[in-house]
C-alpha cells in the first residue's frame, strides 16, 4: 500500500554559476531519501531577491508494515480470538491512513 507524503524546501542558488547546476546537485541529494519534484513556484515574490525558489517534493510511502503491526494489536487486543484477521486487517488500514 503506498501513501505520498509532501515537504517543502527553500533552494538557494550561488551568485555565480548556472542555476540548473544547483537545481541539479539539489535534487540529486533530495532524491537520496527518496524525495523527488514536484512543483517549483516561479511565481515573481520576495524570495527571488533572496535568491531562493520554494519547491515543493514528494516520495512514496510504504504503510504496509504499520498495517502489519496495528492489525497484530488489534488481534492482541481481542484477546487473541480467531476468525477476525480480516475485520482486524481493514480498519488497521483504515487507522493507518486516517494519520
Amino acid at each position: 500500500m503506498g501513501h505520498v507524503e509532501y515537504k517543502v524546501e527553500q533552494l538557494k542558488w550561488p551568485e555565480e554559476g548556472t542555476h540548473l547546476d544547483e537545481l541539479v546537485k539539489n535534487l540529486n541529494e533530495w532524491a537520496k531519501d527518496g524525495w523527488r519534484l514536484a512543483s517549483v513556484d516561479l511565481t515573481p515574490g520576495p524570495s527571488f531577491e533572496m535568491r531562493t525558489l520554494p519547491v515543493l517534493l514528494e516520495r512514496e510511502v510504504d504503510l504496509a508494515g504499520d498495517v502489519q503491526q496495528r492489525a497484530y494489536e488489534r488481534y492482541e487486543e481481542r484477546g487473541r480470538g480467531e476468525g477476525q484477521a480480516a475485520q482486524d486487517w481493514q480498519k488497521a488500514e483504515h487507522e493507518v491512513q486516517a494519520r
